[in-house]
């Protein structure tokens, strides 16, 4: 399995993005939740995406997590794809995964 490239919101083109909307690691989320209590409850949610599915970024609309984004450095195979799919779909909480390798 290949591994993720560092965190890094301009590489999906997101750089432009609200910090309450998108976001890059567990804490950023964490330090949201005190604006927006509708994010609290998904907290453990995001903390679960960062850290079991390595994901670069999450994009939450009305405080849920709705798309994950996964950057790779090196091209994925279909194998690959599936195995990441697979992953986000058992989590059952973002309905989109975006994976973006070169």
């Amino acid at each position: 399995m290949r591994t993720p490239k560092q965190r890094d919101a301009s590489k999906f083109g997101l750089d432009k993005l609200p910090a309450e909307i998108y976001f890059t690691s567990f804490d950023e989320a964490a330090h949201e939740s005190a604006k927006q209590p509708s994010l609290r409850g998904q907290l453990h949610h995001i903390r679960k995406a960062f850290d079991a599915l390595e994901i670069d970024g999450i994009l939450c609309v009305d405080g849920r997590p709705t798309i994950f984004f996964k950057n790779f450095s090196l091209p994925l195979t279909r194998a690959e794809i599936n195995q990441e799919q697979r992953r986000c779909w058992n989590q059952g909480v973002a309905t989109l995964l975006v994976l973006r390798d070169p």
